[in-house]
């Protein structure tokens, strides 16, 4: 789409049957604890924030204060946003949290759960 002469990217967050749930827009949050107006206009979208370790933008579910959370129960800025698995980064006990990665069992509003998008 154009708008004003300018190209306009649309990312969404996409079910396993390729049906798009929720459209990113600038506020949106990744998966690395910044908006996706933080990151480049064109594919994979890297962070352009210092020293972030982002690969790529990975639309969070998140409205106004609340968000998704890993089974662990830890936030998704604990996860490693450079890990495809994003293990938990977190100590728990004075241990590395024992969660293989990001995981929740938030379910969308397609009815699928967090897992298959």
């Amino acid at each position: 789409a154009m708008s004003n002469g300018r190209r306009i990217t649309r990312v969404s967050w996409v079910n396993g049957e390729g049906r798009p749930c929720i459209n990113a827009t600038p506020e949106s949050w990744c998966f690395c604890g910044h908006r996706f107006k933080a990151h480049d206009e064109r594919p994979p979208y890297r962070c352009r924030t210092p020293g972030c370790a982002c690969v790529g933008y990975s639309l969070h579910v998140a409205q106004g204060a609340w968000q998704v959370r890993c089974r662990c129960k830890h936030k998704h800025t604990d996860h490693d946003p450079a890990d495809p698995r994003r293990h938990c980064r977190k100590l728990v006990g004075g241990k590395p949290c024992p969660c293989p990665g990001f995981d929740s069992p938030y379910v969308c509003v397609c009815d699928r759960p967090w897992a298959e998008h």
